[in-house]
């Protein structure tokens, strides 16, 4: 008895998956006949010509701390490089630069907190290019007043009592 009980939950699930397998092809054979949601293609490009900026209306670059091998974003030749043992072409250029982040904040909301408070925070990312090749590079990028946390700031909270200041 009890393997004619399996043979039929059996029976019964293959049976189950016959007929969803059955019900699911023709939906997407059916989607173009019955479309839903937008029916207007959208994926053309446009024929509107547009104009676009000048180099000298989209403003000058600010300067790497350190640029060594071709200009980063620069005009002209390229250096030829050299031949290393093994046969690649190398055009080594190094460049140095970062971000600095500053602001001071004040805020004053009595549910928050039962006294005004202010707070300068800072944030300083500094990043290495060594690039070999065009296509072989090594990046490196440190925040050492963070602790190389994204979410992180360097703040001093500034308060009215001499020595209360915190810092993180």
């Amino acid at each position: 008895m009890r393997k004619d009980s399996v043979f039929f939950v059996r029976r019964v699930l293959l049976g189950a998956f016959l007929v969803t397998l059955g019900l699911c092809l023709p939906v997407s054979a059916l989607a173009d006949l019955l479309p839903l949601g937008e029916s207007v293609s959208t994926s053309r490009f446009s024929d509107e010509k547009i104009q676009l900026l000048a180099p000298s209306d989209t403003g000058n670059r600010p300067p790497l701390i350190y640029e060594a091998g071709d200009d980063f974003l620069g005009q002209g030749e390229l250096q030829e490089g050299f031949t290393t043992p093994w046969g690649a072409v190398w055009q080594p250029q190094f460049w140095f630069f970062g971000t600095l982040q500053s602001g001071v904040f004040y805020f004053d909301n009595p549910r928050i907190r039962g006294a005004p408070a202010a707070e300068w925070a800072t944030r300083l990312a500094l990043f290495a290019n060594l690039q070999l090749t065009h296509t072989e590079k090594l990046i490196i990028g440190v925040r050492p007043l963070d602790r190389n946390s994204f979410n992180r700031y360097t703040r001093v909270q500034l308060n009215d009592e001499f020595g209360s200041s915190k810092i993180e």
